[in-house]
């Protein structure tokens, strides 16, 4: 029995309570989450295979919410939310926006003890 499996139960009570399968796929995902810590490729094709949608349309919904991980993260999560008025306020420089702007990629290992991202959303505006 796979690691999925042993989730199958809880997800099937999941969508009980929906009239559409489809339409319990974040709770699903959230729930792979919670127990595995992350949202791999291959949960998204159990996701799919489970609610009769394509992996790519998991996919899609895994990349769209930046709150899922689709690698394993550290034991504590640092999340740096930037936005325009920050910017504004700050004034950064093109060499310290460009500093915070990697460094979720320089502090994100696969065991590291520390795992730090900053939302598609905010990174796009440091370039703007």
């Amino acid at each position: 029995m796979n690691q999925f499996e042993s989730l199958r139960k809880e997800a099937e009570a999941v969508i009980a309570r929906y009239e559409e399968k489809r339409a319990a796929m974040l709770p699903i995902l959230h729930l792979i989450q919670e127990r595995l810590g992350h949202v791999s490729l291959e949960a998204q094709e159990w996701v799919g295979t489970l609610l009769g949608v394509a992996p790519s349309h998991v996919h899609e919904v895994v990349t769209f919410y930046s709150l899922f991980h689709q690698r394993p993260i550290g034991r504590t999560h640092i999340r740096w939310l930037i936005n325009n008025r920050c910017m504004a306020r700050f004034m950064l420089d093109d060499a310290r926006a460009a500093w915070f702007a990697n460094a979720a990629d320089r502090l994100r290992t696969h065991n590291a003890a520390f795992a730090a991202e900053i939302p598609a959303r905010d990174r796009d505006n440091w370039r703007a």
